[in-house]
């Protein structure tokens, strides 16, 4: 073959600019994978609801833009995909595509799943596919196990983001072969932060009236009713009752989910905002392009009497990343009892933050290797409990919760998921095209 060991690496996804977990994390696993000798070249099936206007290095790599909610647009993506596979073939280039499957970017509204007869189209037609599931049910409903078991089906491996993802598909859902499946967890990005939490905490005003740092518990992410926010806000107005509230802030980053807006406006944040202003806690808000506010829309000079902050922003990674730096501790109220997989979970680990997360099974599998502090779903009690039970730990007690955090982060940055997900698709493109080793 003239590129025997080179080959095409293809991605059906979102793709940023869309404002997506699924399109960052997508950005994150190319990325990780583009520079690789093995790498031919790369392309990207982007799944979009109306128009995006891409960078100048991403343009280039754009195969076909697939109209989320358009069963005939899928189709023509699929016919798409095999004939350049096929085209590349004839020149001795293998091919091989990643799937990056959530329920609800596939179809409309969760109602429908356009991948399956796109996917049963590239298996007839001997296609390598890898597909990553981002969402795995314990108990779905008919039409999720009927989408779920039809991947299964027509995909050639399963990557499961979480230990216990895998479990739930053996033991759930029918027919699902032992050797498709396999366990990568979630890439951690590294960007080096040059300043200390110190300094990125000054910077951001997160000192008392007399100049001392204070503590920060941050909430980050995309804003939507599923992240639960109300809960560690009760919490924390429990904390502030039974210790120093000087000392102690709770900030809300992140600008409100697309999908959200869309629909719903900006209902959810206001609700949280309603809620702190009920509870009695000072608060303030930083608009995208306005002056610090307080929770009635004075303006303020600074943060130091403020307890809670909802900073309304997308943030890029940069910007995430020295949010978690600066912080002390990640909160985590997800409501979602079934989550194998966490964009801000992988990022607290990568930035060595102690984590108080809800028991969804990520965050299990997570307490199981000596990370996080747990808590159960729905309930303020819990997270005011974690909270206090943090806040009186010793110095070293904080640092050993850290370093847990930094050790398994260190064996889960992306140059080592990356290659793992790059030599699972060279072994099955290469199988595939019925190649045995030193050939």
């Amino acid at each position: 073959m003239a590129y025997k060991n080179k080959f095409y690496v293809g991605s059906i996804s979102t793709v940023l600019p869309r404002k997506c977990g699924i399109a960052s994390y997508n950005q994150d696993m190319i990325e990780s994978m583009i520079d690789d000798e093995r790498v031919y070249d790369w392309g990207l099936y982007s799944i979009v609801r109306g128009r995006l206007k891409y960078p100048d290095k991403t343009k280039r790599h754009i195969e076909y833009n697939i109209r989320q909610d358009n069963l005939e647009s899928w189709l023509r993506a699929g016919d798409s995909i095999i004939k350049k596979t096929k085209e590349r073939q004839r020149r001795g280039i293998l091919s091989g595509y990643f799937i990056n499957h959530e329920f609800g970017i596939f179809g409309k509204d969760h109602t429908q799943d356009n991948l399956i007869p796109v996917l049963r189209r590239l298996h007839e037609n001997g296609v390598p596919t890898i597909t990553i599931f981002h969402t795995i049910l314990a108990n779905p409903d008919r039409q999720k196990r009927e989408v779920t078991e039809g991947i299964i089906r027509y995909t050639d491996k399963i990557i499961c983001l979480s230990p216990s993802g895998l479990k739930t598909l053996m033991e759930k859902y029918q027919n699902t072969p032992r050797t498709k499946l396999i366990f990568v967890p979630h890439g951690i990005p590294e960007i080096y932060i040059p300043e200390t939490r110190s300094e990125l905490k000054k910077r951001f005003g997160l000192e008392d009236r007399l100049g001392n740092l204070r503590i920060v518990f941050t909430s980050v992410g995309y804003l939507s009713p599923g992240k639960g926010l109300e809960y560690p806000i009760r919490g924390f107005w429990e904390v502030l009752k039974r210790y120093d509230k000087e000392k102690i802030v709770y900030l809300i980053a992140g600008e409100t989910h697309p999908d959200i807006l869309e629909k719903e406006g900006e209902e959810y944040r206001n609700s949280l905002i309603e809620l702190t202003k009920k509870l009695g806690i000072n608060g303030a808000i930083i608009n995208k392009k306005s002056a610090v506010r307080d929770l009635e829309g004075r303006k303020l000079r600074d943060l130091k009497n403020s307890n809670i902050i909802f900073w309304n922003k997308h943030l890029t990674q940069e910007e995430l990343l020295k949010v978690m730096k600066m912080s002390d501790v990640g909160i985590v109220g997800n409501l979602g009892r079934e989550q194998i997989s966490s964009g801000p979970g992988a990022y607290w680990i990568g930035s060595s933050r102690t984590t108080i997360a809800t028991e969804s099974p990520f965050f299990k599998d997570l307490e199981n290797e000596g990370i996080g502090l747990l808590v159960r779903f729905e309930s303020s009690d819990d997270f005011a409990e974690r909270m206090l039970y943090y806040l009186h730990l010793s110095k070293e007690e904080i640092e050993q919760l850290e370093y847990a955090a930094s050790d398994v982060g260190s064996k889960r940055t992306w140059d080592i998921i990356g290659k793992i997900k790059l030599n699972l698709m060279q072994k099955i493109v290469r199988h595939k095209a019925h190649l045995k080793n030193g050939d």
